[in-house]
């Protein structure tokens, strides 16, 4: 049986993660060259590809999906190539506060990019969203 818990828990959560973020995450993308860290508080593992920016408006919560949706997020170009696989989202002060998943649109991750998880060196690199769900942090 899954955990349940009640709602004002889980928003409390969210609330908790959203005022940690800050206005303005900094979204630090990573290849999969050596794995995906189990938890945020691990090393960092393989390249960082990407930091993208959120802007002044930070996230929005979804009060009945327990979710946390990123408003728009600023593009960024790549410092290096490789395969998105993890990101980590962290303060304006480079502090990461959560981990998350990179697939295409439609692959199912936390955060979306647009068209491809290939990213090139040079690029321009665009989320097309960037929803956490509660039960998956």
């Amino acid at each position: 049986m899954a955990v349940s818990m009640l709602k004002t828990l889980r928003d409390a959560r969210l609330n908790a993660l959203n005022t940690a973020i800050g206005s303005t995450a900094r979204i630090k993308i990573y290849d999969n060259s050596a794995g995906v860290p189990v938890t945020v508080d691990a090393p960092v593992l393989g390249t960082l590809l990407v930091t993208l920016t959120g802007n002044s408006a930070g996230f929005s919560t979804g009060a009945s999906l327990q979710t946390l949706t990123a408003s728009e997020i600023t593009a960024g170009t790549a410092g290096n190539s490789g395969t998105a696989a993890y990101a980590r989202i962290c303060n304006s002060g480079g502090t990461a506060q959560c981990q998350c998943l990179v697939t295409v649109d439609g692959g199912g991750g936390d955060i979306t990019l647009t068209g491809t998880v290939l990213i090139t060196a040079g690029l321009p690199v665009n989320i097309t969203s960037l929803v956490i769900t509660e039960g998956n942090l």
